[in-house]
């Protein structure tokens, strides 16, 4: 996932009170230490034995890991530092992963190249750079954003794709503290059953769009090759829907 640097927003709840000077101290100092840790790629190693989550008892690394294992070409979207596609054991001969934040770029670069895979420097919009059915697998967790309809158009006939994403309504409460209160559609923003229906358009959009073999501007590096016996061809009628929210996530397996 790509990560960026976030504003700096103007709380919309009272600062906080310390009981004590030394409390504000101690305060103060944690959130300096905060702001000087780099927040290249997701390692959180300096939270270590200091903060706790709740895990899905499904594990989508062991899962993605698990059908890169089966694939010809891979693409991994918004890849952020690439610790996630680098844990898999093992690779498929075509891996490719996309990230547009400049840190994540170099750190991605760094910790794929080494295991085969191509990192492509993406603005996260449409176009991605990639031909038409180029990949027989599409992985992505926590996207930012999802072109469904670009999706849908790079994968190969038969292909799936498969995510985790947040879910709606994610930490709400700090959202709120630091934007005041949001509207209704903002809360239900990343609702499984919308990505459902967004999904099943845009696989309804690709079957009834002609398919070229590359997008429209050509980009660098060049994208991977296709195994052969591959065609070009529109989503399957399965379309792509998500399978199952677990604890504010929903782990996403299309299938065309």
């Amino acid at each position: 996932m790509s990560e960026q640097p976030p504003p700096s927003p103007t709380p919309h709840a009272s600062p906080p009170s310390f009981a004590s000077a030394a409390s504000r101290d101690r305060f103060e100092a944690l959130v300096a230490e905060a702001d000087a840790v780099s927040v290249d790629g997701w390692d959180f190693s300096w939270l270590d034995g200091r903060a706790t989550e709740q895990r899905p008892s499904w594990g989508y690394a062991r899962a993605m890991a698990d059908r890169l294992a089966g694939a010809r070409a891979a693409l991994d979207i918004q890849t952020g530092g690439g610790e996630v596609l680098a844990a898999a054991p093992v690779l498929p001969p075509v891996t490719v992963a996309t990230e547009s934040w400049p840190p994540n770029i170099a750190r991605a670069t760094a910790r794929l190249h080494p295991l085969g895979a191509v990192v492509v420097a993406d603005a996260d919009e449409p176009p991605l750079p990639f031909g038409d059915g180029a990949f027989d697998l599409v992985v992505s967790r926590h996207p930012v954003t999802i072109w469904w309809e670009e999706i849908a158009r790079v994968l190969a006939p038969g292909g799936t794709y498969f995510s985790q994403q947040v879910g709606p309504a994610s930490v709400f409460e700090l959202v709120e503290y630091f934007l005041g209160p949001q509207p209704p559609e903002v809360r239900r923003a990343r609702d499984p059953e919308d990505a459902r229906a967004a999904a099943e358009a845009a696989t309804s959009s690709a079957r009834s769009r002609p398919r070229c073999a590359a997008p429209a501007t050509p980009r660098t590096p060049a994208p991977p090759p296709r195994p052969p016996g591959w065609t070009s061809s529109a989503c399957g009628p399965s379309g792509c829907a998500p399978s199952s929210s677990t604890s504010g996530r929903s782990s996403t397996s299309s299938a065309r």
